[in-house]
């Protein structure tokens, strides 16, 4: 975290991104040229197919853009201006310095260490943080405001001059995804809410709470102390790997076989972890310190599964590999799962069980609520930034609304500077950033609840799956592969069944010596 130089190839990876796009842009100008009855001769060719929904597309996003000579102007213009944004909100974030008591001592804080009290068993504690995290964002509000405010307008801006009706259509177009299939996400997303309001419920009552708070959720019920030896972390992941696929299973011990997998756990490394795909040499890499709890077991199988999907999709030609976020958090959240719910299967304590699927449902709130949260707040700033800059009190009441309607009735008090310290707001490659990461975890337990029906040989159909992600839309990937309609709300309530599943495990273990 303190590599000067890495930071310094990080902005320069970002100017050679930026001339990929105007470069592919204008290919993608050459293909529009192409009149219609030549296109179709040229596309019926055999070599052709495996990179025609990719050619398509190119087409059709110079129809979507402005000429190439404006978008270059655009991304040039971006690197110095628009992302520069995101840059200066990063190291705002990194230099503030919270003052915070603990054990008597007062001490100044990162965000990143303050974010880390509110899983403090102690409520005292947590309230405190919240108390002097509310003051700190308040004490920048007007900065923070500011750079939200710019970025959202040069968005708005660029999308108006492209003819664009929709601040959805950047994100759902990157995604491979219509509109039909988010509501239809979102519709089982809150019809769900009755089932967690059990859960959060019953997790007060255990708190000695009458209602929680914001700063409350992230504290645990039970307790987990078991810590996994590397070689037998390593071990449960690939025993879980191969009750679902050999294949998958295969695939990770050949990355921990040629030392893929970086897991030193040793200072000023990074608490993030990430995956890296290299296609030219058809390898990967994973980045992540390994300490041996549940959560760290989980989330090292979560990269796997990133290196898994980058594995598969290498067999494909360049122009059929890239493929969106959505179903990049597809095959890592489904990994993570096979492993998190084997390690609640296990014999253990009442109360490590209970620590444990506090957890998992947790995790699944992150990924409804917390992320519905983050959607419906931009969808009310995009329509009101429309008018001019909001202020950071219109931007708290904006948030505070989203949360209540997201999480409806459980909390005692909110968190109305959440928009100030989401990073996933600040990010600039492109708007609505959040809503992918819900539809990888619910598209992924739908994948899991068919493979429990299908038996061993839906190992080739996922394999089949994750390798042609980058050569169709989601809904023509999902018929194809899984014979489902993702247009239908029912696919996704299917998968919110397996989530509540563990809403009533919860609720049945915590029955007895509340």
């Amino acid at each position: 975290m303190t590599d000067q130089k890495a930071k310094a190839l990080h902005g320069r990876s970002k100017q050679n991104e930026a001339d990929l796009q105007i470069l592919l842009f204008k290919f993608a100008e050459k293909l529009a040229e192409i009149p219609q009855q030549q296109w179709q001769e040229l596309t019926s060719k055999d070599e052709i197919q495996p990179i025609l929904f990719s050619l398509n597309e190119m087409r059709q996003q110079v129809l979507d853009k402005l000429s190439s000579a404006q978008e270059e102007l655009i991304d040039d213009l971006a690197v110095e201006g628009y992302h520069s944004w995101m840059s200066l909100y990063t190291t705002l974030i990194r230099r503030m310095q919270i003052p915070f008591e603990q054990d008597g001592k007062v001490e100044l804080y990162s965000v990143e260490r303050l974010d880390r009290v509110f899983s403090s068993p102690d409520r005292q504690e947590r309230e405190q943080a919240f108390i002097r995290y509310t003051e700190a964002f308040r004490g920048e509000e007007e900065v923070f405001a500011n750079i939200l405010n710019n970025m959202t307008g040069f968005r708005l801006k660029m999308y108006k001059h492209r003819g664009w009706n929709s601040v959805l259509q950047e994100s759902l177009g990157l995604n491979r995804m219509s509109q039909p299939t988010l509501e239809a996400m979102w519709a089982a997303v809150t019809r769900s809410r009755e089932n967690f309001s059990r859960y959060f419920k019953r997790k007060a009552e255990l708190l000695g709470l009458d209602k929680m708070s914001w700063f409350d959720v992230h504290t645990s019920v039970g307790s987990s102390s078991s810590v996994l030896p590397f070689t037998d972390g390593v071990n449960f992941i690939l025993e879980r790997f191969r009750g679902f696929s050999p294949l998958m299973a295969e695939f990770a011990v050949k990355a921990f076989d040629e030392k893929w997998v970086e897991t030193e756990d040793r200072p000023n490394k990074s608490p993030v972890g990430f995956h890296a795909g290299y296609p030219l040499i058809k390898q990967s890499r994973i980045f992540k310190a390994y300490y041996g709890t549940a959560h760290n077991v989980a989330t090292l199988a979560h990269e796997l599964g990133h290196a898994y999907h980058q594995s598969l999709i290498n067999e494909m030609p360049p122009l059929a590999q890239k493929y969106g976020l959505n179903l990049a958090e597809t095959a890592s959240i489904l990994s993570e799962s096979l492993v998190m719910n084997g390690l609640i299967q296990q014999e253990m304590s009442r109360d490590e069980q209970i620590a444990l699927l506090d957890a998992k449902i947790k995790m699944s709130a992150e990924y409804f609520f917390n992320v519905y949260t983050c959607y419906l707040f931009e969808k009310s700033l995009y329509a009101e930034r429309v008018a001019g800059p909001l202020s950071p009190q219109r931007l708290s009441e904006l948030m505070v609304e989203a949360q209540k309607a997201a999480y409806g009735d459980v909390y005692e008090v909110y968190n109305p500077y959440f928009w100030a310290s989401k990073f996933h707001l600040y990010i600039t490659r492109h708007s609505f950033f959040n809503f992918p990461y819900t539809f990888g975890f619910l598209f992924s337990t739908g994948i899991y609840a068919q493979s429990m029906e299908a038996g061993r040989e839906f190992e080739h159909t996922y394999a089949n799956l994750l390798r042609e992600s980058a050569s169709m839309t989601v809904e023509q990937l999902a018929a194809k592969h899984l014979g489902v309609d993702l247009q239908k709300v029912e696919f996704w309530e299917n998968a919110v069944k397996l989530v509540t599943a563990d809403i009533d495990q919860f609720l049945g273990i915590t029955e007895d010596g509340r």
